[in-house]
Formats: structure tokens, sequence, C-alpha cells
């Protein structure tokens, strides 16, 4: 998780303020409260993840782009990003941004209470829901009481909480600001159904009857990113998961249909920051 953050995720560390970062066990991989002073957009990548990720957002004057739809976030506003879901911030202004982060496994709740979290809107406010924020608030006020292993075990047991929490809500959602192409959702759809299959420009200029430079420009423009760049990392989180699952390395890597194994094993591990045969040592811990 760390080195997926680092090459995807946040960097410049040093420009936060960290209330906590802390990883944590047993479906809930990390939660953290971080405020930044001067955000800098270097700070922000565009990425994707193997797991879950809620982020409900303190303050802040940014723009999120996630499944397709861009929303500008107001305080307290909520996040349910689901795995393998593209997103990313754009800053509006040099404003302090402040939000606390959960990322969690998709085992973490029953699959019908998962479900039901996962149900639209993905990004809604929570303003004036004072039960909820208080268990966010718990979070900073066991990290100033307990030590590092109290503090742990009680940070997984209130997200935990907290997402449960969230299956029983009612929801308003947020303003979308902005939405993607019929073009580019029939892409992304196109993508996620046939990611067993070879997927590359060609390919999808002949199933779309468009041309391949079309099919390019429109994708990289809207997504903030390249096609290919986008699918290699669909292909990669995909094999992930089935690593996890007990799936051998190099099967995962055929199924997905990386030519070289030599090829995948890099590209995973620039990613994750280790070998593929460490997911599949960590089987059954997903």
């Amino acid at each position: 998780m760390k080195a997926e953050r680092k090459e995807y995720g946040q960097t410049c560390m040093e420009r936060e303020q960290n209330m906590f970062v802390m990883n944590l066990e047993n479906g809930i991989q990390e939660v953290s409260h971080t405020a930044v002073e001067n955000p800098s957009e270097c700070s922000y990548y565009k990425h994707m993840h193997h797991c879950c990720e809620l982020l409900l957002m303190i303050e802040g004057d940014v723009d999120f782009y996630i499944g397709g739809d861009y929303y500008h976030l107001n305080s307290y506003d909520l996040l349910l990003i689901p795995k393998g879901t593209y997103h990313y911030l754009n800053l509006c202004t040099i404003t302090r941004y402040e939000n606390y982060i959960i990322y969690f496994d998709d085992t973490v709740l029953p699959p019908e209470k998962f479900e039901k979290l996962f149900q639209s809107p993905a990004v809604f406010n929570i303003g004036a829901d004072y039960n909820l924020l208080h268990l966010f608030h718990l979070l900073d006020v066991y990290y100033e009481m307990y030590d590092k292993q109290d503090f742990c075990r009680c940070a997984a047991f209130l997200a935990t909480q907290i997402l449960t929490y969230l299956c029983y809500v009612s929801r308003l959602s947020a303003p979308v600001i902005k939405t993607h192409s019929i073009l580019v959702g029939n892409i992304l759809k196109y993508i996620d159904e046939h990611l067993e299959e070879t997927i590359n420009i060609d390919v999808l200029a002949d199933h779309f009857e468009l041309s391949r430079s079309h099919i390019q420009n429109v994708f990289s423009q809207e997504m903030q990113i390249g096609l290919k760049k986008y699918v290699t990392l669909k292909k990669i989180l995909a094999a992930h998961n089935d690593l996890l699952h007990g799936m051998a390395a190099t099967k995962a890597a055929a199924k997905y249909n990386f030519n070289e194994y030599s090829s995948f094993f890099r590209l995973y591990k620039r990613i994750f920051g280790c070998s593929p045969s460490s997911a599949e040592k960590n089987t059954g811990k997903v």
C-alpha cells in the first residue's frame, strides 16, 4: 500500500501536517487525518487503488474526478471510491486542504452490506449528520489518548463502524459539474468487460468504428491519462486481486494477456513495491 501511494497517490509529504497516518489490519488497511496548509499540484496524482477508499473532505477548494464525473467538493462531502476506479483531485486555489481517508478491502463488510455501502450516489454531504462526524472525531481523540497498539485496534473498529453506518444513511448527491462523453463511457465499460482479452487502440478503433487518433485524443483529454497506461493499470490491479485469492503469478500474467512475464513483473513491482510472489504469500489476507 505504501509503495502504491508513493507512485500514484500523495507525495511531497513535507507539506502535510499529519494528524495521523496509520496502517491497520483485518480489512482496514489504513486510516489517516491530514491537512496541507499550502497544497501543491505535485502532491496529487491521477491514480487507482487495489482497495476501496473513503474520503471525507473537511476543508479545501478542490474539484474531484471519480467514475467519470467531476464534482466541486464542499466541506464535509464524503466520497466512496470502489477499488480499481480511476480518480484524481484538482486544486482550484492554493488554500488549506484537510481530509480523512480510510483505505479498506471489499471483504470488510458482508456482501449485502458492501453492496449497500456503494449504492448511488458515490459523493454526498454528511455535514448535518453529527453522529457520523462524531465517529471521525473519535479517531483524533483516540490517537491522542492511546498508545499505538490500542489506537490501531480502536481505529480499525471505528472505521468499520463508519462504513457500516453509511449503509443506513440517506444520501443527497453532491452536484456534478461535468461528466464524460458517451464515447468515453462506452470505452470504460468495454475495458472493464474485456480485461482478460487484448485491449489496444486498434481493437477499440475496430470495435467503435472510429479512427485511432480520435479515440486516443478524446480518451486522454477527458480522462487525463493515456489509454495504454489506463488499460495496463486496470489489468495489473485485476491480476493483483487474483494473486491475493490464490492464483499463481504466472497464471495471472497470462490471464490478463501479458505476453512476457518479465514485463508483468516489472510493472507489478513498480506499482506495489514488491514482487508478485509476495502477494501470493499473503493469500487470504485481502
